[in-house]
């Protein structure tokens, strides 16, 4: 694989999770919530929001399940970006 192609799937990545970065950010300021409250509302530790917030971690299964539970439209949007379209 081409470096350019690897740096490429990073970008693209990095802007995916932006972009959920942003939502979970409007979220709390909208219901005005602490990383621990959002964390116990969508299951996971506030640690691993911290790290989903950072883009240290991708979100897992009891993330997307949190999120899919509380906020589908987000969580359709963020899956909707990782699934490549057919051209």
């Amino acid at each position: 694989m081409s470096i350019c192609i690897l740096i490429l799937v990073n970008l693209l990545f990095n802007i995916v999770n932006m972009r959920l970065e942003t939502e979970l950010y409007n979220i709390m300021q909208q219901e005005k919530l602490t990383n621990a409250k959002l964390a116990a509302k969508l299951g996971i530790s506030p640690s691993m929001l911290c790290l989903v917030l950072t883009g240290d971690k991708k979100p897992g299964r009891r993330f997307l399940q949190g999120l899919a539970s509380n906020y589908p439209d987000i969580c359709l949007k963020y899956l909707q970006d990782r699934i490549p379209s057919r051209s």
